[in-house]
């Protein structure tokens, strides 16, 4: 048996073909802007779940304050008391309300404020009286602003309620 220490190459030929200067760098090309219109998409689809998690957080923000005022008047209501005690300004002064509740949520400072407009309510002919019928108090329309900061802009979502004596008397 005879071992062989002869090595063999390979010789390339000139004539095979291979990826030359402009093939390289047309890929090379191809390949950035693929990666940048992915990052624009990536950063595109953050900012639109950012701002949606912000919405959220505020619509939420708005419910809870229309729960406290439902849960005052009808506090009020069930303990004898005329609905609108304590749902006036000086019920804003009274609570947190009254330079814009703050709040922060998901690393972003989130301000309530509300606002009470007084609405006279239509009056009522009550079994076919001539004259009508007085009602206690006012129907009482409530606006409540909520706004936070997002990166590039301000952002504020706006929610009203009305609330009146719903307990009737007639």
């Amino acid at each position: 048996m005879k071992i062989s220490n002869k090595k063999q190459f390979s010789v390339i030929s000139s004539k095979q073909s291979g990826f030359g200067l402009v093939e390289v760098i047309v890929s090379i090309g191809i390949m950035i802007l693929i990666l940048t219109f992915v990052t624009f998409l990536a950063q595109q689809t953050f900012q639109t779940w950012e701002n949606a998690q912000s919405k959220t957080a505020a619509y939420n923000l708005v419910q809870r304050t229309i729960e406290e005022l439902h849960n005052v008047r009808d506090t009020n209501i069930a303990n004898g008391l005329n609905w609108d005690t304590n749902l006036d300004d000086a019920w804003l002064t009274s609570s947190s309300y009254k330079d814009g509740k703050k709040d922060r949520i998901n690393n972003k400072d989130f301000t309530t404020t509300i606002t009470i407009t007084p609405i006279q309510q239509v009056p009522l002919y009550i079994n076919g009286a001539s004259t009508p019928t007085p009602k206690d108090g006012l129907k009482k329309k409530f606006t409540i602003i909520v706004t936070w900061k997002d990166r590039n802009k301000d952002g504020e979502l706006k929610g009203e309620t009305y609330l009146t004596d719903w307990k009737s008397k007639y």
